[in-house]
């Protein structure tokens, strides 16, 4: 199932913020949830189940290295 390209924006960032903290690394990352064409999740694709155990585990969107592990 293809996601739109907003899915960041739409199920994993809760608010607009430029800096925030990993939730998952608990690094601090640059989010352009407000941008989210410039924003390093954009180009991740990520499957349903992947999303999903995202949404569950997580409330707040996770920095990029953090992503792409789990989408690996």
């Amino acid at each position: 199932m293809k996601y739109p390209e907003n899915i960041f924006r739409v199920f994993l960032c809760k608010e607009d913020l430029m800096e925030k903290v990993c939730p998952n690394c608990k690094k601090t990352f640059e989010c352009k949830a407000q941008d989210i064409e410039n924003c390093g999740c954009h180009a991740i694709q990520i499957d349903a189940t992947t999303l999903e155990l995202i949404q569950n585990q997580f409330n707040d969107c996770l920095c990029v290295e953090c992503l792409q592990n789990l989408t690996n």
